[in-house]
């Protein structure tokens, strides 16, 4: 029997279906930890069945569990058992392994928690957001878990200033050294044939959103794009989505339903997106890392803030912070920005400066070395105080119903037999 020790990398993460920056960053790490000798797993809230849109990413199917979409404080004690053990099960994490857990959210990161103490893992928090109160937002329940963790040096956020919002005014804390991250993506642009060109025509000026639809910007985008074409109603303009569209496509279609100046086109979930693509668009509107994809396309990019939904002026141009303004920067609507850029034309002569774009495995590497940089002893966070709140049975009921029917279809059937 080999002693070889087995090293395995278990990433906890949204729904890995759709197109988004979790699920790109997740692709492109998990390539990189697999080429380094990692077995890779993913545990998500999502169905096991379908197709991801990174097909890549659908050898990863077998580890969506509904369950964990709700944090672990929201079940009860014996129902968070049998999560935690069932997931550890499908795991199959046998003798002679080195188990390393990474989760990107709230629940996710509460989880990780958890499910590293049954299996004796070392776990680092990647918090993969910007965003920490509001509703379904459930890290002010366990702030002194992410102290705990940030003092252990397994805490990190997608930038500095995430680290700061996260904590707030939390015991007066002040983190002196706000650990971040850069969430890089795997080739998001290539160079791939595609019809889906086709489907953008010819127009004075093409404006584009590129990103997820239920982003928190994306109301103050369309309002912004359907201000500016009212304003420039002599001029035909396109408006592209590029990722799907579908969750908010009847209030996009009513928004603009009057305004004769405007053709909508859909492109729907790209991956990767077609390079050749971005010749054909005048100016983009994005956030976070999709704003960098775009700007490091040469296309001018208004970059939409992660913190007050303002347009922050043209990446590259005004700022190089992809996720919030800076303290100076002059903040507008996106009706503005897009004055500024298409019919003032301010940015024609400026240069574009942000730093060089960067091979992804360097910034992989990078986060696999934060197992070095952190607390090297084997110390988790109590069950007890994470979950110190009570069991939400309306919030699990809901979940049942309105995310997950095909099982409690199973759950009926089996009654009936």
């Amino acid at each position: 029997m080999s002693n070889k020790l087995i090293k395995h990398y278990i990433f906890i993460t949204a729904d890995i279906h759709p197109v988004g920056g979790m699920q790109s960053y997740v692709l492109g790490k998990s390539k990189y930890l697999e080429a380094c000798g990692w077995n890779v797993q993913v545990v998500f809230p999502g169905k096991t069945d379908g197709t991801c849109a990174f097909s890549e990413l659908n050898k990863y199917l077998d580890g969506g569990n509904w369950t964990v979409e709700l944090p672990p404080f929201l079940w009860g004690k014996l129902f968070r058992r049998i999560i935690i053990r069932s997931i550890c099960k499908r795991l199959n994490i046998g003798e002679n392994s080195e188990v390393v857990i990474e989760s990107h959210t709230d629940w996710a990161s509460q989880w990780g928690e958890l499910i590293a103490a049954e299996l004796h893992a070392r776990h680092l928090c990647f918090i993969c957001t910007e965003m920490f109160r509001g509703h379904g937002k459930y890290y002010d329940n366990c702030l002194d878990f992410y102290a705990f963790k940030y003092m252990r040096k397994e805490l990190y956020g997608i930038s500095e200033q995430t680290i700061l919002n996260l904590f707030g005014e939390y015991k007066l804390i002040k983190p002196d050294e706000p650990y971040s991250f850069f969430a890089a993506p795997f080739d998001p642009v290539q160079d791939v044939d595609s019809d889906a060109v086709n489907k953008i025509g010819d127009a004075h000026w093409t404006i584009s959103y590129v990103g997820r639809i239920m982003k928190q910007y994306v109301d103050n985008v369309l309002l912004g794009v359907a201000t500016f074409a009212r304003d420039n109603a002599e001029k035909d303009i396109q408006f592209v989505f590029i990722g799907d569209a579908s969750a908010k496509k009847e209030k996009i279609e009513n928004l603009f339903k009057d305004i004769q100046n405007v053709k909508l086109v859909y492109l729907g979930d790209m991956s990767p997106i077609p390079r050749n693509i971005f010749s054909k668009i005048d100016v983009v509107i994005a956030g976070s890392g999709c704003a960098l994809c775009a700007a490091y396309e040469n296309v001018p990019t208004i970059l939409a803030d992660a913190g007050n939904c303002m347009a922050n002026g043209l990446l590259g141009y005004d700022t190089i912070d992809f996720l919030y303004h800076d303290e100076n920067l002059k903040q507008m609507t996106f009706d503005v920005a897009l004055n500024n850029v298409l019919v003032k034309r301010e940015y024609d002569n400026r240069e574009f400066k942000m730093p060089p774009k960067i091979n992804s495995d360097h910034y992989y590497k990078i986060q696999v070395g934060h197992l070095d940089d952190a607390d090297s002893s084997i110390e988790y966070f109590d069950e007890g105080k994470i979950c110190k709140n009570r069991p939400n049975i309306i919030k699990i009921i809901k979940s049942v119903i309105s995310h997950r029917c095909r099982f409690v279809m199973k759950i009926y059937r089996s009654i009936g037999k």
